[in-house]
């Protein structure tokens, strides 16, 4: 039964996600902790820009690059201290959700994450003030 609803739910997003468009612009990104609690880990908020990149409007020194594949947002970039890396799927033009990895060069941190990024405007947030003492989340 359960699967009998997951594969109704697949067959009525498979339509939505083949129609919509991406829309450049900000989002909120909330990522989740992978594991039994599925504890909260952030939220941010992303310029997605037309021209391939973005960029943190709530941390400091973060971009990086991304790509649009079908429904797939590809994404990748850093700030000083992280890497990070997804393959988010499009489940409607406001609507993304999917895998997030994170992880320092020296492998003292590697952890992975559900992220949903939801669209709120077409206009961006400048990039967040270089300042080392910012909070994650004002």
């Amino acid at each position: 039964m359960k699967l009998l609803r997951y594969a109704l739910l697949f067959a009525a997003l498979v339509p939505a996600m083949a129609h919509a468009d991406f829309l450049p612009g900000e989002w909120i990104a909330q990522f989740y902790q992978e594991g039994p609690d599925g504890a909260p880990g952030f939220w941010g908020g992303v310029c997605v820009q037309a021209d391939g990149t973005w960029h943190m409007t709530t941390q400091t020194a973060s971009a990086g690059r991304w790509s649009l594949t079908g429904p797939y947002l590809h994404i990748h970039g850093g700030n000083t201290n992280f890497n990070g890396a997804g393959e988010l799927m499009q489940v409607n033009p406001e609507l993304f959700a999917g895998r997030w990895q994170a992880w320092e060069d020296d492998r003292t941190f590697d952890a992975y994450f559900t992220t949903q990024w939801t669209f709120i405007s077409e206009n961006c947030d400048p990039a967040a003030p270089e300042d080392p003492n910012a909070p994650l989340n004002p």
